[in-house]
């Protein structure tokens, strides 16, 4: 929910998360650097994070091979602050 229209769910942005299976991990973070959170999923199964950029309007995709099977994700911002 959008905190410019007062958390109002009848105004609610909903945007994709990649293309979730199951044992997909969520995870939001400010991946592509624009200062606002990106929610992605990472695929447990392949080491894969599927993330849909915020400052392409969330139509294209981060899609990126970072780990391995196992893994734990820490989401974090790829912007040094």
């Amino acid at each position: 929910m959008k905190s410019s229209a007062n958390y109002d769910f009848n105004q609610a942005l909903f945007v994709p998360a990649g293309f979730p299976v199951f044992g997909d991990t969520p995870a939001l973070g400010d991946f592509d650097g624009d200062g606002k959170d990106n929610p992605g999923i990472w695929r447990t199964s392949d080491g894969v994070w599927i993330i849909p950029r915020s400052s392409a309007n969330y139509a294209t995709f981060i899609f990126s091979q970072w780990g391995q099977p196992g893994d734990i994700p820490v989401p974090g911002s790829l912007t040094q602050r």
